[in-house]
């Protein structure tokens, strides 16, 4: 089964960006996915210098 259509896309480089992406995916009614170089997932903490290192992480909020 593939997810909705995006309702938008980001680049977040430590956990609060993280968060507050999460909660607008939230508010917009939507089902967030993180990159899955980001080993905090959905519910953990990201490493800011990992995500540093990487250039960023993806995160994509898509309709449910």
């Amino acid at each position: 089964m593939v997810a909705g259509a995006l309702i938008s896309t980001a680049t977040y480089f430590n956990h609060q960006e993280k968060m507050k992406l999460i909660d607008e995916c939230g508010r917009a009614s939507g089902y967030p996915e993180v990159d899955s170089r980001d080993s905090g997932g959905v519910d953990g903490t990201t490493d800011a210098y990992e995500a540093q290192a990487a250039g960023g992480y993806k995160f994509q909020c898509r309709k449910r």
